[in-house]
């Protein structure tokens, strides 16, 4: 017989319950029986102790000595009899695997076997996007069988051996397990100039595609205006799942500059409430479920504080403070809510930069100060050629 299996890794989450099939096959001349199967507990997995299904095949958890243990975290094996010869009579089941016959209908197409499950729940979290992180490797085995295998010795081997040299009487299988990474991009999308009643929205032209590392939107005002005009800043914050598993920006949070403050009333509809000075936060998309490569935005308007000396560039920044998933997987490269000047850069936060700068009028000044000393200048000569030269 031959079998084949491309052992692609199955995706699984952390939390998940994966139920193994183990099928046992008899490929020989004699009937026999699979007197005890063992399979290994990876890192990674835990054995479901209260599992109906491994109630049901009797799955008995052993320690690294192998020796009975009633502990799940210090399970490194589990054993079952359920196909044994003595089982099969207890139960009243057929646990006899019958040899090829092909009276019967047995043949390669068509063998004896017998299955027994096992459930695990999946215990690891990746903090990685590496595939050899994730993958959890599963062996099983028969580790006793009703009599001599003419290609295989029952026991525990710990490695499958995957450059095909290993015994028939063993296989595996993979699952990959998810990971999670949800990102943030800020950026100023509009900006509100009011003065003399009349209000002028700009676009900035600044998109997701150039927000990493926008150049500052800049605005000038003349000294005239400084106190009369309102400035506001429109804000868009996006935030992207570009993990595998899905999750909720459970909580976002700004960090307003000096120079800027927050009204509540520009961005009720985002639900942003000040926390403490100079932060604030919004559940905006608490309930909003965002898949592998979906996105959802909010925005935050905030207004300059009109002063001569509040001018210069001046930077907001936001970041994800709160995030969830099942299974509570952290992001692989970002942590919620430890925004710090010196720290490295995670893509869970996100500045944007605006420069303020006052209008001088210099070039108007430059061409009056040119006029009076080309008029100084005309007089001079003048009086000079009337007063010495004549």
């Amino acid at each position: 017989m031959s079998y084949h299996h491309t052992k692609e890794p199955v995706s699984v989450k952390t939390g998940d319950i994966v139920t193994y099939t183990i099928r046992i096959f008899n490929e020989g001349q004699a009937d026999g029986y699979a007197e005890e199967i063992t399979d290994d507990v990876p890192e990674g997995l835990e054995f479901v102790v209260d599992s109906e299904i491994n109630k049901e095949y009797r799955w008995i958890m052993l320690d690294e000595n192998e020796e009975e243990t009633d502990d799940v975290t210090k399970a490194k094996y589990i054993v079952t009899d359920y196909l044994s010869e003595k089982q099969g009579e207890l139960a009243n089941r057929d646990n006899e695997i019958k040899a090829f016959d092909l009276n019967k209908g047995i043949n390669k197409a068509n063998p004896d076997y017998r299955d027994v499950k096992v459930a695990f729940k999946v215990t690891h979290k990746p903090t990685t996007k590496e595939e050899s992180s994730r993958i959890l490797v599963n062996v099983a085995q028969i580790s006793k069988d009703s009599g001599d295998d003419i290609d295989s010795t029952p026991n525990r081997d710990e490695v499958y051996n995957k450059d095909g040299k290993n015994e028939d009487d063993i296989d595996y299988d993979n699952v990959i397990v998810k990971y999670f990474d949800l990102a943030l991009l800020k950026w100023v999308a509009q900006t509100q100039v009011t003065l003399n009643g009349q209000t002028v929205t700009t676009n900035t032209g600044h998109t997701v595609e150039t927000a990493r590392d926008e150049a500052p939107v800049k605005l000038e005002i003349a000294a005239k205006d400084i106190n009369k005009v309102v400035i506001k800043y429109v804000y868009t914050i996006l935030v992207t799942n570009q993990g595998e598993l899905e999750g909720y920006a459970t909580e976002i949070k700004d960090h307003i500059p000096a120079g800027l403050r927050f009204e509540e009333a520009d961005n009720i509809e985002w639900g942003w409430k000040v926390t403490e000075d100079g932060i604030v936060t919004t559940d905006y998309l608490k309930d909003t479920l965002l898949k592998p490569n979906e996105s959802a935005e909010v925005q935050i308007t905030l207004t300059w504080i009109n002063n001569t000396e509040n001018l210069g560039e001046k930077i907001n920044l936001a970041e994800i403070s709160k995030d969830k998933n099942d299974g509570d997987v952290p992001d692989i490269d970002s942590t919620p809510d430890n925004l710090e000047p010196d720290r490295p850069y995670e893509d869970d936060e996100d500045d944007a930069p605006i420069i303020l700068a006052l209008k001088t009028g210099s070039a108007h000044v430059y061409m009056g100060l040119m006029g009076i000393i080309l008029l100084t200048l005309s007089l001079g000569i003048g009086l000079i050629k009337r007063y010495v030269l004549e």
